[in-house]
């Protein structure tokens, strides 16, 4: 299967598509391997019997590492636009790694790299999407937190073509992301964030909560967060979750 320029692979039930794409062993840049079924969650995204969409895109940026969230954005960045380009809703991209539907989570992003000398050597950008997921399939604790694309549109989407779609915005981002042009992309994502300019609530990686009002992005992805009068800088590395007071 090729979508665009892409090679497309599909593999069947896998513990994750990030292991498939690195036991592939290609050195070529944009294949896209995908399933309807692992077992790995992406961030707070969990695993379920059916309904949903995992894929993992194979690159080779050769950027700084400092640009490390923009590179995980980007990915985000795509799946709201896949996402919008098929259903003709408006996704928002929860910073730093999630995306919502009406306030609820519908998928979650994630990148791992190889970084060699400060350069990204090569990146798997990769997601889940809860497609066409039954409610009563989503584990009682997450119900109030989850949603579809199918519970949203009334009605069940083409997997095929969301993948398509994601892929496709996933290219042209891409680029701009390899470009340098990073200014156009931050304003991209400043337009569909969901608690931009905002006051939230933040868990940091090791646990401490914090409240403060999300300000603004630099140009490479980073929040720009005030506590108070202090002003912090943080990285999605430096982040567990982000919501909403």
């Amino acid at each position: 299967m090729t979508a665009g320029q892409s090679k497309v692979i599909e593999v069947p039930e896998t513990i994750s598509t990030f292991d498939e794409a690195k036991n592939l062993g290609t050195t070529e840049e944009g294949v896209a391997i995908f399933t309807r079924s692992q077992k790995a969650s992406i961030g707070r995204l969990q695993p379920l019997k059916s309904g949903c969409l995992w894929f993992t895109f194979i690159n080779y940026p050769r950027q700084s590492a400092t640009t490390s969230p923009l590179l995980i954005l980007t990915t985000a960045l795509s799946v709201v636009e896949g996402i919008a380009r098929t259903t003709g809703l408006q996704p928002l991209l929860r910073w730093p790694n999630e995306i919502s539907l009406h306030g609820y989570r519908v998928a979650a992003v994630s990148v791992e790299m190889d970084v060699v000398n400060d350069l990204i050597a090569r990146a798997f950008a990769g997601g889940g999407v809860y497609c066409n997921v039954k409610f009563d399939e989503i584990p009682a604790d997450f119900r109030n937190e989850n949603t579809s694309i199918s519970a949203e549109v009334g009605g069940e989407v083409d997997e095929i073509q969301l993948l398509e779609n994601i892929l496709g915005s996933f290219r042209k981002e891409y680029e701009l992301y390899k470009a340098g042009w990073r200014i156009e992309l931050i304003d991209k994502i400043r337009d569909v964030m969901e608690f931009f300019k905002t006051t939230v609530n933040v868990t940091l990686s090791h646990g401490t909560q914090l409240i403060g009002y999300l300000e603004d992005l630099d140009e490479l992805g980073r929040i720009s967060f005030r506590v108070d009068q202090e002003r912090i800088m943080l990285a999605p590395a430096d982040v567990e979750n982000v919501s909403v007071l």
